[in-house]
């Protein structure tokens, strides 16, 4: 007879897989990073040595996925990998739940890996949902005073994601806090395993690469709006976002909702700081960096645990059931004709920033993803054909779209009119056009390449490539 315990991982196993295994399919996701995972896969594994695919190197899945490369690197596998790393998350942040004596477990663990931007993550190649495993498993451990386990667990997630590190702080506070005693010594030893095994794996980068290259590109800091909503409704989805606001309006302004705990039965008031800080860490490192609505992954298990605390049991609910179904209903998102989202006739589209906007009720941020994916291939699709029909010497700046044409052009003949080209700087322009190419852009990609460079000199030198649209899946 199974415990009740043993089913709810059951119902959680099935809820994660069935959830994943019909998003897993097309391609590789709508980040470039993606498939420079794939591309850097294939080098490392055609050379054997270390090639990093992006600063500051995420070496743990960089190896595995090379490791991988020759048994088969199809997108079911590759992007399978992140559903299985889902799937650990959610059984993880489960056990959590238990040590914590929280009422609902299921529930809340259930909404969590729903979530809209953990849900869409783990459905594609990348490394977020890879960290965040670790993650959960090393704070995991450190309930249970396993803090050796801990360490080494956190330094893994370091070695997915070099951000991983910022848990280092919240976590050494859990373990000094703790009832057990030699808190002091523990956290010693959780922090000296932890900096060992994150040394360990990125001594392919240092050794390949030098100390100096553990660092990030400095990009253009995008408008106010685009970061807010990237870290709001492209976090949470748009249903969500409304419930958080409504509970936090609430909570702040009528003062109908107080602190309670009931869905506790064990006292986690010594855990609520080391819950704040890592938010704390996050926010501020996304707003200095506001990219993609990915880089707040890490504290979304810390914000439930928190609400849970501060929420009576019956709103807790309304805000778990709310993450559920985010996913599946309201999305926003844009109608780009070569990147946008696909949209049902009840759409309401409008303008801002120059871009179209639409908001559908009825397709929900987890269908919107899927329609960019194929959106995106087909559009690759049509720059291969136009690519095979160049004979002449051209030198094309792609911008965005460089590793997914490039992973599309692995088993193709190469043309050899044509150099393809991600961003290119003012003087290799110059020299290219010295060596008799004519330079021709993607759409967007003088924009986006004047973007890297901090300048505006890409549109002098190039022209549009014209891309005939007749390829559809």
């Amino acid at each position: 007879m199974l415990s009740k315990d043993q089913l709810n991982i059951i119902i959680l196993f099935f809820l994660v897989i069935i959830s994943r295994i019909f998003f897993i399919w097309e391609g590789y996701g709508i980040e470039e990073d993606s498939w420079g995972l794939v591309l850097n896969s294939m080098e490392i594994s055609s050379i054997k040595e270390y090639i990093i695919s992006r600063m500051p190197g995420h070496p743990v899945q960089e190896l595995l996925l090379a490791v991988l490369w020759n048994i088969n690197h199809s997108p079911e596998i590759y992007n399978g990998l992140s559903g299985l790393f889902s799937l650990i998350v959610a059984i993880y942040f489960y056990l959590i739940l238990k040590e914590l004596r929280f009422k609902n477990p299921l529930l809340a663990s259930s909404a969590m890996v729903l979530t809209p931007v953990i849900y869409i993550a783990s459905t594609y190649t990348i490394d977020y949902i890879w960290a965040l495993a670790f993650i959960m498993m090393s704070y995991y451990y450190i309930l249970r005073n396993r803090n050796s386990v801990a360490g080494i667990l956190l330094g893994l997630a370091i070695g997915c994601r070099i951000t991983a590190g910022a848990m280092i702080i919240p976590f050494l506070f859990t373990i000094l806090v703790n009832s057990s005693r030699n808190n002091l010594r523990h956290s010693i030893v959780f922090a000296f395993m932890c900096v060992v095994t994150a040394l360990i794996t990125f001594l392919p980068v240092i050794i390949f690469y030098g100390i100096d290259s553990i660092n990030y590109y400095e990009l253009p800091y995008p408008p106010v709006f685009k970061a807010l909503y990237k870290g709001t409704i492209g976090v949470w989805g748009a249903f969500s976002s409304i419930i958080f606001a409504l509970i936090i309006f609430l909570f702040l302004l009528k003062q109908k909702l107080r602190p309670y705990n009931k869905s506790y039965t064990k006292n986690v008031n010594h855990l609520l700081f080391s819950w704040i800080l890592a938010i704390i860490l996050y926010f501020i490192a996304y707003f200095k960096y506001p990219e993609k609505s990915a880089f707040l992954i890490p504290v979304i298990p810390f914000i439930i645990l928190l609400f849970g605390y501060l929420l009576k049991p019956g709103y807790f609910k309304i805000l778990a059931y709310s993450l559920i179904i985010s996913s599946f209903f309201i999305s926003i998102d844009l109608t780009d004709r070569y990147r946008g989202a696909g949209f049902s006739d009840l759409a309401v589209k409008f303008n801002i920033s120059g871009q179209e906007i639409f908001i559908d009720v009825l397709n929900g941020p987890i269908f919107s993803d899927k329609s960019k994916r194929i959106n995106k291939q087909n559009f690759t699709n049509n720059i291969v054909d136009t690519y095979n029909g160049i004979n002449k010497k051209t030198v094309i700046i792609c911008g965005w779209w460089y590793n997914q044409l490039k992973v599309n052009l692995l088993d193709q003949q190469r043309n050899n009119y044509v150099r393809l080209v991600s961003y290119v700087d003012e003087n290799q322009l110059k020299e290219f056009i010295r060596d008799g190419y004519k330079i021709k852009h993607l759409p967007e990609q003088d924009i986006s390449n004047d973007s890297k460079f901090f300048s505006d000199y890409t549109s002098h030198y190039s022209s549009p490539l014209l891309i005939e649209m007749t390829k559809v899946n």
